[in-house]
């Protein structure tokens, strides 16, 4: 029973979650400009169409980057007493690497997020190929804003249990970590 309270997601996990659906937004809303473009690109010539398509893609990771480490910064600064004492304080512009892992970790839970609610949505919602066929799908299923109620509340819960998952990785590396450290100082 000790075990099952690890798997309820902590506040952290929910204000990440939360964090990634504002962030998500933002994106999305740059996105619509961003398709202007993207048409230009590929009148140009469709392998750089398909390049700023690939780019625009995987921008999550360094936008969520950027975010994460000016973040930490910004609480280095003001609150030095919220860092967790393994990481070193946060220097200079250029992302940390666990800035990086923030923003591969975090377009991973957009994917991952948006794939779980679409596919409840379509198990318990779709009844038919003819009403599947029928929906206009292209409005919601990447905008968590945009999406029904019960998709939105399914993004946030998927992406609230992968920031819990990710913590107790991390807590478990850290303990085997501490525990190969303290056995090689024996």
């Amino acid at each position: 029973m000790r075990n099952w309270r690890s798997w309820i997601p902590s506040l952290n996990a929910w204000i990440n979650a939360i964090a990634l659906v504002v962030l998500l937004s933002g994106l999305l809303w740059g996105y619509q400009y961003l398709a202007r473009l993207l048409e230009y690109f590929f009148r140009i010539s469709p392998k750089l169409g398909i390049f700023a398509i690939f780019t625009t893609y995987l921008s999550p990771i360094l936008i969520i980057a950027i975010a994460h480490h000016i973040l930490h910064q910004v609480l280095d600064r003001y609150s030095p007493q919220t860092r967790s004492p393994e990481l070193a304080e946060v220097r200079g512009w250029f992302p940390t690497l666990m800035s990086w892992w923030e923003g591969l970790f975090g377009w991973s839970a957009i994917i991952l997020s948006t794939f779980v609610s679409n596919i409840l949505w379509f198990i318990i919602f779709v009844p038919s190929t003819a009403a599947f066929n029928a929906l206009d799908l292209h409005n919601y299923s990447s905008n968590p804003l945009g999406m029904p109620l019960f998709m939105r509340l399914v993004w946030l819960v998927t992406s609230a249990y992968l920031y819990q998952l990710e913590s107790l990785v991390r807590q478990h590396l850290m303990q085997v970590g501490a525990t190969m450290a303290t056995n090689n100082s024996e």
